[in-house]
């Protein structure tokens, strides 16, 4: 993952019950490697967050659904970039494709236009419930 134009906004804080609160936006742009043809890919990233502070595990279950936690232990500092990291690495998909018709990859796999019929090598079967359909309606009859 390569950044290319990556804007943050993070605002601490203490919520109406006391936690201490870490909430932000990540905007921008980043480079990623297709899976599919291993070529570079554009990928816009936008996503929120919104982080309660503990300083121990034990205080997980007890912070509010809306919170991830944070683990900060006390006298520690405030690792700021590595929450960033953290944030662009939930954002992106995990395994970056292009979309099809962008890829360098052929998906056809020999098929040089799929909606073409004629094109097709696999030749249609018949339904073999149009046999109950005709029975069915020869006894209507």
């Amino acid at each position: 993952m390569a950044l290319e134009s990556v804007n943050v906004a993070v605002e601490f804080s203490r919520d109406q019950d006391g936690y201490r609160v870490a909430a932000g936006r990540v905007t921008g742009e980043v480079t990623l490697t297709c899976e599919r043809c291993m070529g570079d890919m554009h990928y816009s990233v936008d996503t929120e967050f919104e982080l309660a502070l503990v300083a121990e595990e034990s205080q997980v279950p007890s912070l509010p659904k809306r919170y991830d936690p944070w683990l900060v232990p006390p006298g520690e500092e405030v690792a700021v970039g590595a929450l960033l990291e953290d944030t662009l690495l939930l954002a992106i998909p995990v395994f970056p494709k292009h979309e099809p018709e962008e890829c360098q990859i052929k998906m056809s796999f020999g098929i040089e236009n799929e909606d073409d019929p004629s094109l097709s090598s696999v030749p249609e079967k018949p339904n073999p419930f149009s046999i109950l359909a005709d029975l069915k309606a020869s006894q209507k009859k």
